[in-house]
């Protein structure tokens, strides 16, 4: 998950300071050995890296039992701009189709990685897709637009996503909510997502799309 993500990728780059650190301290004039506990400061840094440790394990296992709070409820109301630049309060969610919310930046990798599957998603008709930027420069999000041949996806900007992450209670990037035509939040996928590929996401889009009768 998005928070266990977080937590290693925290944990591997504290490793790294204090595995670069270790070399540089010395007593009396000499490098400790790898690794010493002996001084008041290592001790200190040894009770930070249990912490970290401690984070990742309990990040795993929240994220095994936790459930969106907007799951079953319905799609708050956010005031965000299109990238015309009006400003709008609205609901997102598809109206005569179901709707996947995607809160993405252009800098997240993850995000740019699964963007090009959710304009294939909007192209097949099944789902609207609307996209909301968290990024600090919407210039830098019309450029993207314009380069991807993003023709599908719409597009909304939320500088720094102060409306949209606090909104829709969004812990990480990208977080993607899949809205019902009535507006209620069915699933939340956290993180990037297989969307043409992975067999349980493409069942529970399945389950949610509209069906019509031939």
């Amino acid at each position: 998950g998005q928070k266990f993500a977080t937590a290693c990728w925290f944990l591997l780059l504290w490793r790294k300071f204090m595995a670069s650190q270790w070399l540089k301290w010395k007593v009396d004039g000499k490098r400790l050995p790898f690794p010493h506990w002996g001084s008041k400061g290592m001790q200190l840094k040894k009770f930070a890296c249990l912490l970290v440790v401690a984070f990742a394990l309990l990040a795993c296992v929240e994220q095994k039992s936790e459930e969106h709070p907007l799951l079953g409820q319905k799609m708050p109301y956010l005031k965000i701009q299109n990238m015309m630049g009006a400003v709008t309060r609205m609901q997102p969610h598809g109206f005569d189709k179901p709707a996947l919310v995607n809160l993405w930046a252009t800098w997240c990798k993850p995000c740019i990685k699964e963007m090009p599957a959710l304009e294939e998603l909007a192209r097949q008709g099944d789902y609207r897709v609307i996209a909301i930027s968290n990024d600090a420069n919407k210039q830098v999000v019309s450029k993207f637009i314009a380069d991807g041949d993003y023709q599908k996806i719409q597009f909304f900007y939320d500088a720094f996503g102060k409306q949209s992450r606090s909104g829709l209670n969004a812990q990480g990037l990208p977080m993607t909510f899949l809205v019902d035509r009535d507006a209620t939040v069915r699933h939340v996928f956290v993180g990037e997502e297989d969307w043409l590929s992975d067999a349980e996401v493409v069942k529970i889009l399945n389950k949610y799309k509209v069906k019509y009768d031939d």
